[in-house]
């Protein structure tokens, strides 16, 4: 018997552009410098791995949905914390490639210059967060689904949306694009299992 398909609920909690919906929402301009693992490059097999690479985009991810970053300066750009595997690095002597590291943090800099905005979220093991430039009308929304494939619906979108773009990273995919409609400030997406999501509207 197939599993029973669950339809995750994100809402947008206020206007887009209202950055103090809530108390939560009072974000500060932060620079942040981080790193998953400050002792990872001791065992560089670590940064092939899918899990890894989840645990590393859902930090960012849950950072983006708590304040309000200017940057984030991260270690993975230096040799010993690389983005790339092949030609030597990471113990790989195969040709020079991106790793699934490397899709996400290039899905995160899709992030249009915006405000992060309020949202929530239904469904346990789903981190998102959302940005938007009410004077663009552009924005994104990022998704982290740590659990099992399932759909999405997202509300709230501004009501002059009508298309968007999805891309999806996981162990199988790289920044694989697809284009939907938005209809009415409503989109629904997939989610496969353990990935990465962002929506560009």
């Amino acid at each position: 018997m197939p599993a029973k398909e669950t339809l995750t609920k994100i809402t947008f909690t206020g206007k887009p552009g209202d950055t103090t919906t809530t108390s939560l929402n009072e974000k500060n301009d932060c620079i942040i410098h981080l790193c998953r693992d400050a002792a990872a490059h001791r065992y560089s097999s670590i940064f092939k791995e899918s899990t890894f690479a989840l645990y590393e985009i859902n930090l960012y991810t849950r950072l983006g949905a708590i304040c309000q970053p200017l940057s984030i300066l991260q270690w993975q750009l230096t040799a010993d914390y690389s983005l790339l595997q092949g030609n030597g690095i990471l113990g790989d002597n195969g040709p020079l490639r991106p790793t699934q590291r490397f899709h996400n943090l290039r899905q995160l800099a899709m992030t249009p210059d915006a405000f992060a905005i309020p949202l929530t979220v239904d469904k346990a093991g789903i981190n998102a967060a959302a940005f938007y430039n009410k004077a663009q009308n552009k924005g994104a929304v990022h998704i982290v689904n740590n659990g099992a494939s399932c759909k999405a619906v997202i509300t709230g979108l501004p009501t002059g949306a009508k298309k968007a773009t999805v891309y999806v990273t996981n162990a199988h995919q790289n920044s694989e694009a697809q284009q939907l409609e938005v209809a009415q400030g409503r989109l629904l997406i997939d989610m496969p299992a353990e990935s990465f999501v962002t929506v560009l509207f």
